[in-house]
Formats: structure tokens, C-alpha cells, sequence
């Protein structure tokens, strides 16, 4: 596709540079195009308009024009950094009594819907709604999690696990290995290898989610480790992406 006046939006995509250049040129490409579809009796249709790419269609007098997008890369481009900022300063005590304070994120209700407690933001809950023994656990704030930049649609990036730059910052699920998560902490393929506890035979972590938590317990005092489980994935405006700087990293990066 061509700008009405200017570049051709033509190319590969092989680095990240190149897609923040293409999705730059299809924005321009449809402003243009749709600012001269609202004065049709002042000027005439631009001819490089006229294309037929993408998957939605507009219909104009004489006229079928398909919106635009950038192709995908034939290999990830770069990558996103997402950092966990701090929530609330208070997830509350065992059976969330007293509450948690705001910010909040999710909440628990009763088996009729009606809400009984509201759920800190960046809290971890033990137990869900029988956790009378232990408090809230707030989750560190500061990790980094990384995922890949694996394609694009339009003004949107599709976002894919990534190895980042080690356990602490990959965004990997688990396995295929597995080990027992009880006593024996032996390999196992089935339960059954770990004695036929229901569960036990659990897959191995590839990928954390931030550093150790601890849950305060008394003299049971013990941390949770939160492991990613399956890859994680997502889709993000690629104009929100690409302009923030400091979180997008060109490939070899830290």
C-alpha cells in the first residue's frame, strides 16, 4: 500500500525498528484515507486508496477499500519488559478480617453473587474463601517479566512467552519435566509414582513470577513461590508499545 502523496508502506518486517515504521505508515494510510471519504465533493478519491489487503472492508460509491495492516515478522522483533508495580499497602487478615485497603483487583461473593470482601490489588490469598488461617500476602513489587514481540495486526502487537533473560524474567510455562510436590520430590510421570496422592506429581517450573513471598505464620512462617504455569500471551496497542522506550528492547538486549 502507498500514502495518497507520499511512501509506500512496502517492506519486511526483521527488526523492530521496521515495524514501528509500518505501523506508522497504515496509520497514516487510513488518516488519509478516511479524512477523504468525509469530503467526497471536494476532491476525488485517492487512487492509491484503492487497495485490497487485510480482512475489513469499507464500501464507498464505485469504491471497495480493505483496511490495511503490517505482516507478520517472520521471527520475534523485540521484546516487552512488564514490571510489577506496588499495590495495595494492606491485604488484609486471615478470613480478610480486618479487609484489605484500596487499591483493590477482584473480590469474593457469596453463592447468591452478593459481594462479601473486596481482594487487594497485588495480593496473594491462600485457601480462597476458607482461608481463615492466613493473611493476604502482598507480592514483591519491582520483578520483570518479558514477553516477545511475535507479530502484528493493524495497531496491535501479539505479544508471546519469551526466555528472557533467565527464570526470573522468562515467561515460559512449566514442564515437561515433573516431580513429586510432596515428600519424596522424586521424578515422576503420574501420581501414582509419588505414592497416589492426588496432585503430587507436579510439572517443573521453567519461569517465576517475581521474587519469594513470604506468608507470616507464626512459628510455621514460610514463602511461596509463584511459578508460571502455562506460556503466557497477549495483545497490546502496538502504539502504546512502541512509544514506550524504556520497556521495549531491540533482540540481545537486557
Amino acid at each position: 500500500m502507498t500514502v495518497p502523496g507520499g511512501s509506500s508502506c512496502g517492506g519486511p518486517i526483521n527488526s523492530l525498528q521496521d515495524l514501528v515504521a509500518c505501523v506508522d505508515c497504515v496509520s497514516e494510510f487510513k488518516v488519509d484515507c478516511a479524512d477523504a471519504l468525509t469530503v467526497p465533493g471536494f476532491e476525488s478519491y485517492p487512487t492509491q486508496c484503492n487497495v485490497q489487503v487485510g480482512t475489513t472492508s469499507t464500501t464507498i460509491p464505485s469504491t471497495t477499500t480493505t483496511i490495511p495492516s503490517c505482516p507478520p515478522p517472520a521471527a520475534a522483533v523485540g521484546s516487552i519488559a512488564v514490571t510489577l508495580a506496588q499495590g495495595t499497602t494492606d491485604c488484609g487478615g486471615p478470613g480478610l478480617n480486618p479487609s484489605s485497603v484500596a487499591p483493590f483487583s477482584g473480590e469474593i461473593d457469596d453463592g447468591t453473587g452478593t459481594k462479601l470482601k473486596d481482594l487487594g490489588l497485588g495480593c496473594l490469598y491462600i485457601g480462597g474463601g476458607n482461608a481463615l488461617t492466613l493473611p493476604g500476602t502482598p507480592l514483591p513489587d519491582g520483578s520483570t517479566s518479558i514477553l516477545d514481540v511475535s507479530g502484528a495486526n493493524g495497531l496491535q502487537l501479539t505479544l508471546a512467552a519469551s526466555n528472557g533473560t533467565g527464570p526470573d524474567t522468562c515467561t515460559l510455562g512449566a514442564g515437561p519435566g515433573k516431580h513429586c510436590a510432596n515428600t519424596s520430590l522424586a521424578a515422576c510421570t503420574s501420581d501414582a509414582d509419588c505414592g497416589g496422592q492426588k496432585s503430587s506429581c507436579q510439572l517443573d517450573a521453567n519461569c517465576f513470577f517475581g521474587p519469594p513471598a513470604p506468608v507470616p505464620a507464626g512459628p510455621l512462617t514460610s514463602c511461596v513461590v509463584n511459578m508460571i504455569g502455562t506460556d503466557r500471551a497477549a495483545r497490546r496497542s502496538s502504539r502504546a508499545a512502541t512509544r514506550a522506550s524504556p520497556s521495549v528492547c531491540p533482540p540481545g538486549s537486557t
